[in-house]
């Protein structure tokens, strides 16, 4: 299956977006936490396309979870 080059280099440079972070701009308020400029939706909805383009592109890219057997059988 063929990949859209163009479309996902769109994707991957507009992932960090999301994840990057920015002090709210509060008036005489010092010392607020840092929040993300997206939700948490968006970036989750974000990783995700670039997870399937990376399957794509590598297939090999994530190695294999072993299966761990908790109780004997």
């Amino acid at each position: 299956m063929a990949v859209d080059v163009v479309g996902a280099r769109c994707e991957i440079a507009r992932c960090p977006t999301p994840t990057t972070t920015h002090s709210p701009s509060v008036p005489d308020v010092i010392g607020f936490p840092l929040e993300t400029r997206g939700s948490g939706d968006e970036i989750i909805a974000s990783a995700q396309v670039v997870e399937q383009i990376v399957d794509r592109v590598l297939p090999a890219w994530r190695p294999p979870v072993p299966c761990r057997r908790t109780a004997p059988f």
